[in-house]
């Protein structure tokens, strides 16, 4: 599962800015293929101060008994079912939101991170 955390900040004008601190591959599975809490421990940062943290993806739905797991130590919130679908639509809306927030920033310097290698690189890598 690819997990990347992200903080959320709020301004004054209803306006809302993300910032990343972190963005990995996780294995949330242990050698016996048992769901494993620690790695998602070990990813969280350790300086939250009982801060809400918020899951959304659609992996939310496949590891919600493990998530659910953190509550003791974190405020935990789940997306529900229906917003973890990801679309051009939800690229849509937060492209409008930020549209009417006045945040337009550069198009032309827009690209996207791979997290991993296409099918097609592996491909030709292993005939290599």
């Amino acid at each position: 599962m690819y997990a990347g955390f992200f903080e959320i900040k709020k301004y004054e004008n209803n306006g809302f800015k993300t910032t990343q601190s972190k963005l990995s591959f996780l294995n949330l599975k242990d050698e016996n293929g048992k769901l494993e809490l620690n790695n998602l421990i070990d990813f969280l940062p350790e300086k939250l101060d009982k801060k809400t943290i918020y899951f959304v993806g659609d992996a939310t739905i496949v590891y919600e008994e493990l998530i659910k797991r953190l509550d003791k130590k974190y405020i935990i919130k789940l997306s529900n079912h229906k917003q973890n679908i990801a679309s051009g639509i939800t690229l849509a809306r937060v492209g409008y939101i930020k549209y009417k927030n006045g945040e337009y920033g550069n198009s032309d310097i827009l690209s996207p991170i791979y997290l991993r290698k296409s099918q097609a690189e592996l491909a030709l890598e292993d005939k290599k």
